[in-house]
Order: structure tokens, then C-alpha cells, then sequence
């Protein structure tokens, strides 16, 4: 089984991490918290990892803008998590 995590930095109160585990989508949520820097989501995370081995990690930074409209990976994402979550990267 497949342990995940992930990030989304934001700031101050805002610094979102996940840690889920599963073989295919949809994943299982294992736990999520929110912390004020970035060494307070790793210790979150890692606490939440236990002797899981760690699969994959992803930060969510985005590493290009669209002029005008969505990213197409967002609006991917939103479609396969049934989700109102994945906000736009501006």
C-alpha cells in the first residue's frame, strides 16, 4: 500500500499537509492538518506518516500561470475528487 503526502505552503495558519494511503484512486485520507510554518506541517506529517514508508510527496506550487482561465491539471483534479477545493493558483 501507498503512503502519500502532501503540502500546500500559504503562510501563517494557512501551511495545509495530507497524508493519505491506498494502491489506486480514490485514496484514503490517514490524517490532515494545518500549521503556521513549514517545520510544523513536516513534524505534522511526519508524526501522522508513523512506520509507514513513504511512497511520493508533492508541494503544491505552481510552476506556471495561465493568462486567462484555469490550469487544465486544476480543473483535472477538481474533476476526478469531485471537488470545490482545488483553488486557483492566484
Amino acid at each position: 500500500m501507498g503512503t502519500f503526502v502532501g503540502f500546500d505552503p500559504g503562510g501563517a495558519g494557512a501551511f495545509g499537509w495530507a497524508v493519505l494511503v491506498g494502491e489506486e484512486l480514490a485514496l484514503t485520507l490517514v490524517h490532515r492538518g494545518i500549521a503556521d510554518h513549514a517545520r510544523g506541517a513536516i513534524d505534522g506529517a511526519i508524526a501522522a506518516i508513523g512506520q509507514r514508508q513513504l511512497t511520493a510527496l508533492g508541494v503544491d506550487a505552481p510552476l506556471f500561470w495561465q493568462p486567462t482561465g484555469d490550469r487544465r491539471v486544476d480543473q483535472m483534479v477538481r474533476t476526478a475528487q469531485s471537488s470545490a477545493w482545488v483553488l486557483d493558483a492566484n
